[in-house]
């Protein structure tokens, strides 16, 4: 006879049975995790905990950055660490996400706000490393203008020169010896505008832009080493040639004529000094009879009064 109450003890020791089989199946819960941590120069991603998996099923993690995907991270391992730059002083949402991935096929997720890290010094300000140079040119007018675009600063500085020469012809092959007229050097550090000017020889002259710290005075020589620095080298397709041969030869002034008046034929008589202490005026006529005359008068007077006092003593 059939009996309800055999039945039931069965089924329930069969369901036990296999309830436990299933749970023995499943096994134990997979504990993947993702934890990152921030310094003054980067942050780091560590993933700990995972399925160590074969190459062709590997896990599989994605990298968030502020809700922008930066990297994906593959690896066969448990566990893995990558960093990645980050400097600055605001903060930063970080985020790692798996999706079914590894020998376990497991799924999850974390996401981090990292706060900057105190006592950091702020990294230096980025630079450019030669920087995008133009320029203009104008050899007859002795001016240029060198053009640093972009914003960051030169990482190292670079120095210009404009310069003017003294030559003996108005073409490159004529030019001769140069000596320099003038020069003027810039020192180009940050981006902007650097307008140079030089005086222009009224003559024969050159003009060269450079790329140089050096001075023009150094190459004023018939073959210009300073050739390889020319702008138009250094920064090919920047500007025109850089470099400006011409004049005209130096013309010699011309003497003016002074006008001389005539001299007169006529010579004019000679002065003749008065003798020393004498008053007599300069009459042209000889003084001689006047002093005889003085003279015999002088002694006609003496003696007359020597006989005067002659007459005196007698009577």
């Amino acid at each position: 006879m059939f009996s309800v109450r055999g039945i039931i003890p069965r089924t329930v020791t069969v369901l036990s049975l296999t309830g436990l089989g299933l749970i023995g199946l499943a096994g134990p819960a997979s504990a993947h995790t993702g934890t990152f941590t921030r310094d003054c120069n980067s942050v780091t991603i560590h993933l700990t905990a995972f399925t160590q998996s074969p190459a062709d099923d590997p896990n599989v993690v994605e990298v968030f950055r502020n809700d922008t995907k930066i990297d994906t991270i593959t690896f066969t391992t448990s566990s893995t660490t990558k960093s990645y730059p980050q400097v600055g002083t605001g903060a930063v949402t970080f985020e790692a996400k798996w999706d079914h991935t590894g020998a376990d096929n497991h799924s999850g997720d974390v996401r981090t706000t990292l706060a900057a890290p105190n006592g950091c010094t702020p990294p230096p300000p980025p630079c450019q490393e030669k920087g995008t140079f133009t320029y203009t040119f104008d050899g007859p007018a002795g001016t240029a203008t060198v053009t640093l675009s972009g914003e960051a600063p030169l990482c190292a500085p670079v120095t210009v020169l404009l310069a003017s020469y003294h030559t003996q012809g108005a073409t490159l092959a004529t030019s001769g010896h140069h000596t320099v007229a003038d020069q003027v050097s810039q020192v180009i550090s940050k981006p902007g505008s650097y307008p140079l000017k030089v005086t222009v020889p009224d003559c024969f002259a050159q003009v060269d832009l450079y790329v140089t710290a050096r001075k023009a005075v150094e190459f004023d020589s018939p073959n210009n080493p300073l050739g390889d620095f020319l702008a138009s080298t250094v920064w090919p397709g920047a500007g025109p040639l850089s470099m400006f041969n011409g004049g005209t030869a130096c013309v010699s002034p011309t003497p003016s004529h002074t006008t001389v008046a005539p001299t007169s034929t006529t010579q004019a008589a000679p002065v003749v000094a008065a003798a020393p202490g004498s008053n007599l005026p300069e009459t042209g006529a000889s003084p001689l009879p006047k002093i005889g005359i003085a003279l015999l008068l002088l002694t006609a007077g003496t003696g007359l009064v020597l006989l005067g006092r002659r007459r005196r003593t007698t009577h």
